[in-house]
């Protein structure tokens, strides 16, 4: 199965430290288990290209995306339900994929 195969659920980590925040916080909810992501899927190969138009928008060029085989190990497929956090925590991700690379590049990049 190829790099395009294997879906991923991403999340910025602004969004993961105000979900553990919350966890941490509110009443009744210790020793709880949340998933803890965007409930969106995106492969690897995705984020790649997301990435490399984020990283030309942003006036670095010459990225490119190199194919490797498959490591013993590697996920096939990672997707969660947040509707636990959502209810409980009144949580969900805010940051979208795009947006979350842009902010690290930006931040990656800040003199």
């Amino acid at each position: 199965m190829g790099m395009a195969a294997k879906p991923r659920d991403l999340i910025y980590i602004a969004d993961l430290i105000n979900a553990v925040q919350r966890a941490a916080t509110i009443e009744g909810v210790g020793g709880g288990v949340f998933q803890i992501a965007t409930a969106a899927e995106a492969t690897v190969l995705e984020m790649g290209a997301l990435l490399a138009g984020i990283l030309e928008a942003e006036g670095i060029k010459g990225s490119e995306i190199h194919h490797a085989p498959m490591r013993d190990g590697d996920v096939m497929r990672n997707y969660s339900d947040t509707s636990k956090a959502r209810d409980r925590l009144g949580w969900s991700a805010n940051v979208s994929l795009s947006e979350g690379l842009a902010r690290t590049v930006r931040y990656s990049t800040a003199s």
